[in-house]
Parts: structure tokens; sequence; C-alpha cells
């Protein structure tokens, strides 16, 4: 038979290694005991849309308006640089390149004119930023025409005011690879729809 002094002695070890096996069976589990501590998730490395358009290039970006929009997308997502918008408009401006709360892949780049005209060629991955969004009115014609493999459409509307009578807007539009790409031209005269469809056709993929 025991002592009053082993059975005394015994008693913290009892309960230690009570607290012992407690403290292993609980590792990984939520404060109550019951699930696992979830994870948290990988950060995503492309960036996220805000709704606002982008500021200057951080430190370690690409000026490059394409090579930056490039850097800021998925890999898996293509990013369509022309060879030229034709002549007489500035250096591409990457308004927007992210991925939205949706999860789909979003790049609008604008070639603005250098005749003060309202001139302008974007190229735009799914919803445009800003104006560059809608198109501005109802279609008076409408075209079809092959991108890259895809069918495609031309839709062309008058945006002509007392101070620009001549401007016309022109978007195509085509899917690939089940994104929507299209190109949005506000021109007076100098683009028609046949320049627009040959600007799509000399689209490369940005590396």
């Amino acid at each position: 038979m025991r002592s009053f002094d082993s059975v005394r002695c015994l008693v913290p070890m009892a309960v230690g290694m009570v607290l012992s096996l407690g403290a292993a069976s609980c590792a990984g589990s939520s404060p109550n005991g019951d699930l696992p501590t979830p994870t948290a998730a990988a950060s995503p490395t492309s960036s996220r849309c805000l709704g606002e358009a982008l500021g200057p290039p951080d430190p370690g970006e690409p000026t490059d308006a394409w090579a930056r929009a490039r850097t800021l997308l998925p890999a898996a997502v293509s990013v369509l640089q022309p060879a030229s918008p034709g002549s007489g408009f500035g250096p591409p401006v990457l308004k927007e390149a992210c991925v939205d709360a949706n999860g789909q892949p979003r790049y609008t780049v604008v070639y603005s004119g250098l005749d003060g005209t309202n001139e302008a060629v974007v190229f735009v991955l799914s919803a445009g930023f800003a104006e560059w969004g809608n198109f501005p009115g109802p279609p008076t014609n409408r075209e079809t025409a092959t991108v890259r493999g895809n069918a495609a459409s031309v839709l062309t509307t008058s945006l002509g005011s007392a101070a620009n009578p001549e401007l016309t807007a022109m978007r195509l539009t085509w899917t690939e690879n089940g994104l929507s790409y299209s190109i949005r031209v506000n021109t007076t005269g100098r683009l028609t729809s046949a320049d627009l469809t040959r600007v799509a056709a000399a689209l490369t993929p940005v590396s």
C-alpha cells in the first residue's frame, strides 16, 4: 500500500501529463478546440482593381505601358500590344491593369491624338476604364470582321458637335480564350473600320 507522501508526489505528475497531452492535441486547432485554424491564403501577385487611374510606375516597375500591364496581370492572360495605332498619336498611357473583385482581368491603354481634335485609339481587355467603359451612343453602323482567328464586330456612331462635327466613335470587339478584347477609336476621319481591323490583325502578345 502506497504511503501518503508517494501519492502526493504522483498527483502533480499526472496533472502534468494531462496538460502536456492537451497542449499537443490542441496544436493546429481553433481556440474552441473543434476545427483546425485555417491558414491564410497566399497573396496574389496581380494588381487588384481600385477604380482609380494608375499613377507613375513604382521603383522597379517598367516605364513602358505595355510592359507594365504585363507585370500587373496574371501570366495566363494575353496582353495584346499593337504594332502601331497609326500616325499622329502620342505614346501609350496605361490607365488600368488589374483583376477585379470577380476575378476578371482588365486593362486600358490609351493613345491620344497629338492635334487636339479628341482623336484616340484605346485598347481594352474586359471593361474599359472610366469613359472608355461604354460605347457612347446607339450604333449607326454594324460590321463583322475576323481578329486573330476570332469572329469580331465593329460598331460605329457619331460623336459630332458644333466644335467637332466630324468626330466618330468606332469599337471593334472579339472574344479570345474566353476573354473580351476591344479597340475603341475616336476619329475625325483619319481612321476607318478597315484601318481598325488592320491594327487588330497586327496585335501580338507581350512576353
